[in-house]
């Protein structure tokens, strides 16, 4: 992380965690569970390391500069 920089908190909107529990679904119905375990263990461990480190990644270009985040309901005040 950069001098000075804040570690930030990343918290997962209800349809990202929905998503992530429907591919472990989706894999636990394929005969391969720890497949779609191992799959979101290693989505959620990127997600922290965007906490500890925020400049890693790319901007997306579909989604300009700086980037536009989708609000949730019920997410942000």
């Amino acid at each position: 992380m950069h001098k000075g920089m804040p570690e930030l908190s990343i918290e997962l909107t209800e349809s990202a965690r929905s998503d992530l529990a429907a591919m472990v679904s989706w894999y636990e119905s394929q005969g391969v569970p720890e497949v779609g375990e191992r799959f979101v263990a290693e989505i959620l461990a990127r997600v922290e390391d965007l906490g500890h480190h925020p400049e890693l990644g790319r901007v997306v270009p579909v989604m300009g500069h700086p980037p536009r985040f989708r609000r949730d309901k019920g997410v942000w005040p």
